[in-house]
């Protein structure tokens, strides 16, 4: 059985693991807009658009639709199936969409150990007072 440092230690090593996953994610993350195959222009990102008033298919995936099926319309979000649907083959947007999704993963698993991590900080006072 490990020791209450043994636990801490351990917590405090995956902690610093998963924040720097996040960070590597959120460089991922940046900037879609340049790499989503519906803009037109070079590499200078003042230069670049996309054409005909539309949006890269990230900004079409989180900005949902409005369903009106029911007595009042009703905004919903796309399923990730719908979602792969919308993003289709442009790769740049598959890849920071995917980057998203393991961030929203990552940042769960988070949350769970620095709940881990405050359970030992309590659970070491209670026991050093005592």
């Amino acid at each position: 059985m490990k020791t209450q440092e043994e636990k801490a230690l351990a917590a405090v090593i995956e902690y610093d693991r998963l924040m720097g996953a996040i960070y590597e994610c959120r460089k991922a993350i940046s900037n879609p807009a340049n790499e989503c195959d519906r803009v037109v222009g070079g590499d200078d990102p003042w230069q670049s658009h996309i054409p005909d008033g539309k949006q890269t298919h990230l900004a079409e995936v989180f900005a949902g639709y409005d369903d009106n099926d029911g007595f009042m319309p009703m905004h919903c979000h796309y399923d990730h199936s719908e979602a792969m649907e919308i993003i289709g083959e442009c790769e740049g947007c598959r890849k920071t969409f995917d980057a998203i999704q393991e961030r929203k993963r990552l940042k769960t698993s988070l949350g769970t150990i620095k709940r881990t991590i405050r359970s030992i900080a309590r659970n070491s006072t209670k026991g050093g007072a005592a």
